[in-house]
């Protein structure tokens, strides 16, 4: 097989930490099985391939990852039947940890139980029984809540139930329980959220990190406004357009400014309650087109409904009384902490009764066994940790941008960047990344893809290195001409935090033949296209 520049490098890069983005199509597991396959037959530093972690999105993919390397040791023995090396590979093949994170993380607990003071006799309960036991749990705990209440109990009970039941407050507690399960340390992660409610001043609102995302928010859609305003400006000023709105439109452009480079919650809170919009004019223009002065008054529309929008959503009320209300609703959010970390000290408790763990309970475990706290709230290896380093030559990981803050903080700890030893291989396509509703955290691939030097030299770097794998060989330039087409205006970095640009489109890298000549199309030799040929 001939790969191309980009795919060659990913085989044979060494000493790094490597991001690698590959884009649909672009052959990356064949990539990903060569450069596992060079490793073991390195003729200078050929390395065991139970020496190897390999950690897959599914089982599935992980089974197929295994055969293709199997397949691919068999093929190489049937050219060097002699090579002992190749030999020896052939049979660690079957125990070698290609896998997900979830059974490598039981990997990691069945050989240290010990050191957690676990039963060896545990087992992973299914998901209906985990729903089971926290219905029962919930039960249990509300039940005795009721018993004595606590006023602030009572008032959490308020706000949160409606009707008879108790559905939406079992509900909570329930999404914020999982919600945090997916950071390494939940337990400090929820009291850390009440700093959320701290500030006790108008100026300390600007300084709140909720306020912070709000901003962002906020610019998004007031840089739409202005880009709306500016097509309404360019269709007036035409020569038949209706030229008696311009002065409104550059007093409307003026004040979108204005709340733009506003930063301060205060301040904004008076703009937002204090702008108003000029009357359009009432006068014609001679031969004015009637289509397009409808369209620039809809698109002022638009505007001004979004920055109502904006108003109604988050400065409708006075800022004296959003503070109040912040401290009303922390003594709220306090409770449902406490009850949550209520529940997960109970739910941690029958679990252990009935010897059972969840996924969750994977990851969380075996971080325990990889790093632990210092005093200083720092964070250590443990000899585990130690022990995995020096054993696995280089972490693989698949479906990077899929990734949750445990994994990550898990993968990190066995590789031996904290000691200089850059071996991590990461592939992903965070364009592709769908799972944040089950908690994947997309921005910790995009941190890397920001900050990694792009496309260096093999072998002769160490440290942190991106290669962007665009080429795409299973579909015609039809195809990717039309995906980029859609997606170049779809994703932006405002929006999406993925910025679809000509390092993100996709190029056409294989040879079809045409329609009707049959004679074929050569490869994509382009630059990157915005509009449909």
């Amino acid at each position: 097989m001939k790969y191309t520049a980009e795919q060659q490098r990913v085989i044979d890069t060494r000493n790094s930490n490597i991001l690698v983005s590959a884009a649909a199509g672009s052959g990356k597991t064949a990539v990903l099985v060569e450069r596992i396959i060079q490793m073991i037959t390195d003729s200078k530093k050929p390395v065991d391939i139970d020496r190897l972690l390999v950690v897959t999105f599914t089982s599935a993919a992980a089974a197929e990852m295994r055969e293709r390397i199997s397949r691919a040791i068999a093929d190489c023995l049937e050219k060097k039947p002699e090579d002992e090396h190749l030999q020896k590979q052939a049979s660690p093949i079957h125990n070698a940890q290609i896998t997900t994170i979830d059974s490598f993380c039981l990997f990691v607990i069945r050989n240290n139980f010990n050191e957690i003071g676990i039963d060896p006799a545990f087992r992973v309960a299914d998901e209906s029984e985990i729903k089971m036991l926290e219905a029962d749990v919930m039960d249990k705990l509300l039940e005795e809540m009721h018993a004595q209440p606590t006023e602030r109990f009572l008032n959490f009970v308020e706000c949160y139930s409606t009707g008879a039941g108790e559905k939406q407050l079992e509900e909570a507690i329930l999404r914020l329980y999982h919600f945090s399960m997916s950071y390494p340390f939940p337990e400090e992660w929820l009291r850390e959220r009440l700093n959320d409610y701290s500030a006790r001043s108008v100026s300390e609102l600007s300084g709140q990190k909720w306020f912070q995302e709000a901003l962002r928010y906020i610019d998004t859609v007031l840089t739409e406004c202005a880009a709306r305003l500016r097509q309404a400006l360019a269709i007036s000023r035409q020569a038949n357009g209706p030229a008696q709105y311009i002065d409104n439109l550059i007093s409307d452009t003026e004040l979108v400014e204005k709340l733009k480079n506003a930063r301060d919650f205060a301040k904004l809170h008076e703009l937002f309650n204090n702008c108003s919009f000029t009357r359009l004019s009432s006068k014609k223009t001679q031969d004015e087109n009637p289509v397009l002065k409808e369209t620039v008054k809809g698109l002022r529309e638009e505007v001004k409904k979004n920055i109502a929008g904006l108003r109604k959503l988050m400065f409708l009320i006075p800022v004296e009384d959003t503070l109040r209300d912040m401290g009303v609703c922390r003594s709220i959010v306090e409770e449902l902490a406490e009850l949550t970390l209520s529940f997960k000290s109970c739910l941690d408790s029958a679990k252990r009764e009935k010897n059972v763990i969840d996924f969750s309970d994977m990851e969380h475990f075996a971080l325990k066994l990889l790093l632990e706290k210092r005093e200083d709230g720092g964070l250590e290896l443990t000899d585990t940790a130690l022990e995995l380093q020096d054993y696995f030559e280089e972490i693989i990981i698949d479906e990077y941008q899929d990734s949750n803050e445990v994994q990550e903080l898990i993968l990190k700890s066995i590789s031996g960047e904290a000691a200089g030893k850059y071996n991590r291989f990461m592939v992903g396509d965070v364009k592709q990344s769908i799972y944040k509703f089950r908690l994947a955290r997309p921005e910790i691939f995009m941190e890397k893809y920001d900050t990694y030097v792009i496309n260096a030299d093999a072998q002769e770097n160490s440290g942190c290195v991106r290669i962007d794998l665009s080429m795409n060989f299973r579909s015609r330039r039809e195809v990717t001409d039309a995906v980029n087409f859609i997606c170049g205006q779809l994703m932006k970095k405002a929006v999406g935090n993925v910025e679809y640009d000509e390092k993100s489109a996709l190029y056409a890298g294989a040879a079809y033949p045409a329609p009707e000549s049959g004679a074929f199309i050569p490869a994509d030799e382009k630059p990157y296209q915005t509009e449909l040929l």
